[in-house]
């Protein structure tokens, strides 16, 4: 497998590769662009934990805008697999809005509540798309960096 990726990387580069398997990883679920980035910061020196970790989470929320959008039914998707889900997301963020940004920015840094169905939601609530593409883009960049940045300092230790 570490081959594939390597010859993945080698062909796209480093940039293009994080970015495309990002913008995969944002629209399928099993697509793991964090095991992706954990592989990749073995290969990478400190200087490109941030620009990796930025491509990263603009390609995924490039993906999430179109899943907003797509709430908010600009494009045609059917979200009925989690149409339980997103209505008792929706229910909460009634119940939540002052703390909504709060709420969004932790979805987006942890993943939980996924913030694969808060996107949903929160284009179906017409939440602002500008406030949802900045608090979502912190909270992924910080998100990568967190996770590009722990496997360079472990290697430090450990050597």
């Amino acid at each position: 497998m570490m081959t594939a990726l390597q010859e993945y990387i080698t062909s796209y580069g480093l940039y293009l590769s994080t970015f495309l398997v990002s913008i995969a990883s944002g629209f399928i679920p099993f697509i793991n662009s964090e095991l992706f980035l954990i592989i990749v910061a073995s290969a990478i020196g400190r200087v490109s934990i941030v620009p990796v970790a930025v491509v990263g989470a603009i390609g995924q929320m490039i993906a999430k805008i179109v899943m907003y959008l797509s709430g908010r039914g600009i494009f045609k998707v059917s979200f009925k697999r989690y149409e339980d889900k997103v209505n008792a997301m929706i229910d909460k963020m009634n119940e939540w809005e002052s703390r909504l940004d709060i709420i969004m920015f932790i979805s987006a840094f942890s993943g939980f509540p996924p913030f694969y169905v808060l996107t949903v939601a929160l284009g179906i609530a017409k939440y602002s798309l500008v406030r949802f593409t900045i608090i979502g883009l912190l909270g992924r960049t910080l998100r990568f960096v967190l996770i590009i940045a722990f496997p360079q300092y472990f290697k430090e230790w450990v050597s």
